[in-house]
């Protein structure tokens, strides 16, 4: 992993304003997500769901608005790699009119908000009651359309990941002999991803 130039906040910036000028185009006011890769994409914040929604919009203009639950508010300020307007909820609040009242402060009383396909039923039925004078329709048009175009910076980080994986079968496969096992074999490839400390995530804790 030497030499590994991880994505900067300038390039998260520009990724912003690419969405931007997509949400223009498909006539977007804001899109919604909750933890995943596009959250990670446009933030940098890699978050577990829970039955607590963390949620993510990002409007057309202003800076990011992040909704969290309140007992994490220092971690998320802590994840984030860009500039957000940090809400939280407590366990008597809702999560779901945070994102209303975070529309009504940008003027999106009414409008159209794209939702990711990965955000939850139980959330998209929250925000629909939240947003009930809202249009709600798929962000992919914005999502799909920024993640599908690789960075030269992507483009490094995916060869080198390529580079690693390619490195560590070939290590793997000199251990193989009569009689392995499946349990032994994935034991070897796993040994050979920690020599090549790839896989420095799976060992952080999970939250």
């Amino acid at each position: 992993t030497a030499g590994i130039a991880p994505i900067t906040a300038d390039e998260r910036r520009a990724r912003l304003e690419r969405a931007r000028r997509l949400m223009a185009e498909h006539r977007m006011d804001a899109i919604l997500l909750e933890p995943g890769t596009s959250l990670s994409y446009f933030t940098g914040v890699e978050w577990g769901l829970s039955e607590r929604p963390f949620l993510m919009l990002i409007s057309a203009q202003g800076e990011p608005t992040c909704i969290c639950p309140a007992f994490e508010e220092a971690r998320v300020r802590e994840l984030l790699h860009l500039p957000a307007d940090v809400r939280v909820w407590e366990e008597d609040e809702s999560p779901f009119e945070l994102v209303a009242g975070a529309l009504r402060d940008r003027g999106l009383v009414t409008g159209r908000i794209g939702v990711e396909g990965q955000v939850r039923f139980f959330v998209l039925d929250g925000v629909r009651a939240a947003v009930a004078r809202t249009d709600l329709l798929a962000a992919a048009p914005v999502t799909v359309g920024c993640r599908a175009i690789k960075s030269p910076a992507e483009l490094a980080l995916m060869q080198r990941a390529s580079d690693m994986t390619i490195a560590a079968f070939r290590a793997v496969f000199a251990t193989l002999r009569a009689g392995m096992t499946q349990q032994e074999l994935s034991g070897n490839m796993v040994a050979a991803q920690e020599r090549l400390d790839a896989n420095k995530d799976s060992k952080k804790p999970k939250k």
